[in-house]
C-alpha cells in the first residue's frame, strides 16, 4: 500500500521502470536535470529498523538490474578506527571522543562514495542512521549543492515489537560488534545503543523538510509513503522497496513432468503430459500438500505441459 498527499509533486503510481540499457554512469557534476545523473540513497532511522538489510539487497536488486550500485557503510569506517567494539558508550551524545570518531567515519563514506559515482557508479547507497534534521541536511549539501548530485532518503520506521525483536536477535547473531560478548550482555548493550540514538532521532518532517526527495517504508513495508520523486533510479527503487518484505523465505523449483513431445525426444513445443507427466504431477501434489505449506503461492509458465504440472 502507498500513501500519497494532496502535493502534485509526490508520486502516485507504480508501474514497474525497466532499467536503462546503458551502465555507464555520467559524470558527477552533471546536471540534476538529466534522468539518468547519478544517485545517493541515504538510509534514516534508528538502529534494528532493517536499514542495512533493505541497503544490501536494494544493491542486489540494482546491480542484477544492469546498474553499478555499492553500499557505503558508516559501521565498516567506524570499525577501521575502533576495531573493538566495546560499549554503547560510543554512542553516547555526550562522548565528544567517539562523536568526532562517528562524524569522521561517515565522512569518509560519503568521500567513497563520491569517488565511486565519478568514476563508475550509478547508485551509491550510504548505510547509516542520519538520525537528525542536521546530519540530513550536512549530507546533502555536500552531495547536491557542491557536486550537483541527487540524494534520495529511504526512511526505514518500525514500531512492530515483533519484528523489533527480529531484527534485533539477527543483529545481535550476525553483527560484529557482539560476537565477543554474551547473548545477555549483547542484547542490554543494544538495547542501551537505541536509547542513545532516540535521544537524537528525528524522522523526516514534511513540513520541515519538504524540499527533501525521499522514501517512508513503515513495518518492514506495511505501509509506504513518498514525496518528490523523479526519474527512473528512485523509480526503481521506489518499485523494490514497495514489494520487499523482511524476513527468510524458501523457494521450490521442479521441472514439469514429462511431455509428449519428451517422450519422442522432441524439444520445444507445447504439448500435454504423458502418461508417466501425469504421474509426477499427481506425485509432487502430494508430497507438497502434506507438507502444508503456510500462505504458498505456486508460479508457473504459460507452457500446457506446466500449467498441468501446476
Amino acid at each position: 500500500m502507498c500513501h500519497d498527499h494532496d502535493r502534485p509533486d509526490i508520486v502516485a503510481h507504480h508501474r514497474r521502470p525497466q532499467a536503462p540499457a546503458a551502465t555507464t554512469a555520467p559524470q558527477a557534476g552533471r546536471s540534476c536535470g538529466d534522468n539518468f545523473a547519478p544517485l545517493v540513497v541515504a538510509m534514516v532511522g534508528l538502529p534494528a529498523r532493517g536499514k542495512t538489510v533493505l541497503s544490501h539487497k536494494l544493491n542486489r536488486y540494482l546491480n542484477w538490474n544492469g546498474l553499478n550500485s555499492k553500499v557505503f557503510s558508516i559501521s565498516f569506517y567506524r570499525r577501521k578506527h575502533i576495531e573493538l567494539y566495546d560499549s554503547h558508550e560510543i554512542f553516547r551524545t555526550d562522548n565528544e571522543e567517539a562523536y568526532e570518531i562517528i562524524q569522521q567515519s561517515a565522512k569518509e563514506a560519503m568521500e567513497d562514495a563520491l569517488d565511486f559515482l565519478k568514476s563508475e557508479g550509478n547508485i551509491a547507497i550510504l548505510d547509516g542512521t542520519h538520525a537528525t534534521p542536521q546530519m540530513r541536511q550536512k549530507t546533502l549539501d555536500y552531495f547536491g549543492k557542491q557536486f550537483n548530485l541527487k540524494v534520495l532518503f529511504l526512511e526505514c520506521i518500525c514500531d512492530d515489537e515483533v519484528l523489533l525483536d527480529k531484527n534485533i536477535k539477527e543483529i545481535l547473531q550476525f553483527s560484529k560488534d557482539y560476537r565477543h560478548m554474551t547473548k545477555e550482555k549483547a542484547l542490554d548493550d543494544y538495547h542501551h545503543k537505541i536509547e542513545h540514538f532516540m535521544e537524537q532521532y528525528e524522522t523526516i518532517n514534511p513540513k520541515e523538510e519538504s524540499k527533501y526527495t525521499y522514501i517512508k517504508v513503515f513495518n518492514g513495508g506495511e505501509n509506504v509513503t513518498v514525496h518528490r520523486l523523479n526519474g527512473p533510479y528512485q523509480s526503481m527503487i521506489l518499485s523494490f522497496v514497495s514489494s520487499h518484505r523482511p524476513g527468510p523465505k524458501t523457494l521450490y523449483f521442479s521441472r514439469h513432468g514429462e511431455s509428449e513431445y519428451n517422450v519422442v525426444g522432441r524439444i520445444g513445443g507445447d504439448t500435454d503430459l504423458s502418461p508417466r507427466g501425469r504421474m509426477y504431477a499427481s506425485t509432487l501434489a502430494r508430497y507438497i500438500n502434506d507438507a502444508a505449506i503456510p500462505e504458498l503461492h505456486v508460479w508457473t509458465s504459460e507452457k500446457r505441459r506446466t500449467k498441468q504440472t501446476a
